[in-house]
């Protein structure tokens, strides 16, 4: 605790993901030499499309006017996808889907398997590159129901390809986005269930427009030009 506090007091500046990870910090922190600077993130050229909607939902063998939530990460307890199973099974219509792109880090597997049983859950393992991508720019909307969440690249990485979100309360990137209409955020269970019922009945229009404010909002706070400025500047102040 001494040795940490010491260390981040004689540090030039302590670089901050988002807002809310800063004001945790904020009992150690003894001088103004915090910043908020959030990852970067690659804006894809392709974003959320009908082509790769179809071939989403024929992998899947469900129709094609079926809405899919998906979420990327690995299988963790800390992620809670066993929960975010059970909770979406018991809010959502077995119309709306809810798919898992992600590998088993924890032995969850087996139990997920059994919970894909029900047919609007699906895990299709680990994918990368555009196989990972290709499954984002066919679903409707991503979800993370993590327990925490300081920044969550998969979920910025969906909304630059034009994907809304549904963030559970552990995200901090909540705070950040609060303002955006992005999707739903959420302060507690309680908003969750809600958010995936408003997720569920929104219309196409309503999904699609959320998206394009995700994905503007990506290109504007999350370039790589942007990232490598702020910390060019604060390099120079070091002076």
């Amino acid at each position: 605790y001494f040795f940490g506090k010491k260390f981040l007091h004689n540090a030039q500046w302590v670089i901050f993901a988002t807002n809310r990870e800063l004001a945790k910090a904020r009992p150690w922190m003894t001088r103004s030499n915090a910043v908020v600077i959030r990852w970067p993130v690659r804006v894809p050229t392709a974003m959320r499309n009908r082509d790769d909607a179809l071939l989403l939902r024929s992998r899947l063998r469900i129709s094609e006017r079926s809405r899919v939530l998906v979420t990327v990460g690995r299988l963790h307890p800390m992620k809670r996808p066993l929960e975010a199973a059970e909770l979406f099974r018991s809010v959502c219509s077995p119309d709306s889907h809810l798919v898992f792109v992600g590998n088993d880090d924890s032995n969850l597997g087996s139990r997920m398997l059994e919970i894909c049983k029900n047919a609007n859950i699906h895990w299709l393992g680990a994918l990368y590159g555009d196989a990972k991508e290709s499954v984002v720019r066919g679903a409707d909307g991503y979800w993370s129901y993590s327990i925490r969440e300081n920044f969550n690249h998969a979920a910025v990485e969906s909304m630059a390809s034009g994907l809304p979100v549904i963030l559970s309360p552990g995200n901090d990137l909540c705070d950040d986005l609060k303002d955006e209409k992005v999707g739903w955020l959420s302060v507690d269970d309680g908003d969750v269930i809600r958010a995936l019922k408003e997720w569920e009945s929104s219309s196409d229009r309503s999904i699609s427009e959320r998206g394009m404010r995700a994905r503007e909002w990506c290109l504007r706070e999350l370039s790589h030009e942007r990232f490598a400025t702020v910390l060019r500047e604060l390099s120079e102040g070091c002076g």
